[in-house]
């Protein structure tokens, strides 16, 4: 299978991503593109149905769908790589903080959890008068 990974550096986006286009002849990429706006659509109504435990014939139809949209998609489709290398050392990410600890452990899975401040912050609101 031929990819076109031709890589456009014009926005940020695409300086951390690779642009994979898995067809050259374009009405078949603009099939498969448009076959996953149909594809995604249904699974996330599939999602929402399985979230609300009603795996009936809608569920099933649903996942059927995007069974069946998403093939074009992966044959024909366009899709972007993002680099994750690059991501780490983003300074705007850095910014933001993470979520894991200095030992690579996230936050949610301490022992003691996200720590709960509130009962210190109405402490202080009321020793201040707030």
């Amino acid at each position: 299978m031929n990819e076109n990974t031709k890589t456009d550096d014009s926005d940020g986006f695409l300086r951390m991503s690779q642009k994979i286009q898995k067809t050259r002849i374009l009405p078949l990429r603009w099939i498969g593109n448009a076959c996953s706006g149909i594809a995604t659509t249904s699974l996330v109504k599939a999602f929402d149905l399985q979230e609300n435990d009603d795996l009936g014939y809608r569920f099933k139809f649903h996942s059927l769908v995007w069974k069946y949209f998403n093939k074009p998609y992966e044959k024909w489709g366009t899709y972007y790589m993002v680099d994750l290398d690059y991501l780490k050392n983003d300074p705007v990410l850095e910014k933001l903080g993470s979520d894991y600890d200095e030992d690579g452990v996230p936050y949610w899975e301490n022992e003691g959890g996200p720590v709960d401040k509130t009962e210190e912050r109405l402490k202080y609101m009321e020793e201040n008068g707030i």
